[in-house]
This record gives C-alpha cells, structure tokens and sequence, in this order.
C-alpha cells in the first residue's frame, strides 16, 4: 500500500509538499531555502566585517564588565583587607551586623570586642565592616568643622 499526493487531503498535500521543499536543500548539505523558494548567497569570508566584527563587540563587552564591576569589587577587597589587618587594641568598629563597639584584644583570626562595660564577645576577624577611631578620640561635633578651627 503506497501514499500518493492524490490520496492525501488538498491541505494535507501541500503541508507535505512544504515539508518536501524544506527539506530538499537539507540533502543537498545546504540550509533550509528562505521562503521565496530562491537558495540565499553563501556568506563571503571578509564581508561584512567578517571575524571583527564579531570580536570587537565581544572585547568592548568584556572590557566593560571588567572596569565596572571586576576591576572596583578587587580594590574593595584590598581595602577591606588592609582595615582587617591593622586592627589594634582601643579602636572602635561597627560589625557587619552594626554593632559598634570598641577592640579589647586581638587573637589571631578572632578579636574581642567590648560592647558595653566589662561586656567582651569574641567575633571573627571577617565580621568587621569598618573602623571609627580610637576609643579616646573626640567625635567632632557639628560646630567644629575643620573650616573654621583655621
């Protein structure tokens, strides 16, 4: 028993003969044939811009990640680093969590922080966001600015 295009529904017959045309140029090694039936021009190497084209974009893309968002996350983590690293006994600190409370000591990896008096918890070195001053330091108050002790 055999099919023929006779035997087949009108609608059917020409979803078949779609299929036919479109898979045609796909035996042939080619791509599907464009809908106007005409086989489209195979791409010349070197035209329209060739691999340049292709590279420029993708080296501006990734010169631009680099210098916005690479490039400032590694000098916070330097600066970060430095804070960490020179942490003495007497300076004041906000912890991640915003504590503020002043260093007692310093113990490897670890520091003791004195949160209020005679109130000492241990906290992990990574665990401090920055550094305010020294514990005998004035705060400099709103009428003191610096502008007008000249």
């Amino acid at each position: 028993m055999s099919i023929t295009l006779a035997s087949i529904t009108p609608l059917a017959a020409r979803a078949v003969a779609a299929v036919a045309l479109w898979l045609q140029p796909l035996q042939q090694g080619a791509g599907p044939a464009p809908s106007g039936g005409a086989a489209a021009p195979a791409a010349q190497p070197g035209g329209a811009g060739g691999i340049w084209g292709t590279l420029i974009p993708l080296v501006l893309f990734v010169g631009f990640f680099y210098f916005a968002i690479i490039r400032p996350g590694n000098k916070q983590r330097e600066e970060q680093q430095k804070l960490l690293s020179s942490l003495m006994k007497g300076d004041r600190v906000v912890t991640t969590g915003g504590m503020l409370a002043t260093v007692s000591g310093v113990d490897g990896d670890e520091i003791v922080l004195e949160i209020a008096e005679k109130v000492k918890v241990r906290f992990k070195r990574e665990s401090i966001a920055s550094k305010i001053g020294a514990k005998g330091d004035k705060p400099v108050s709103k009428s003191e600015s610096p502008a007008s002790s000249k």
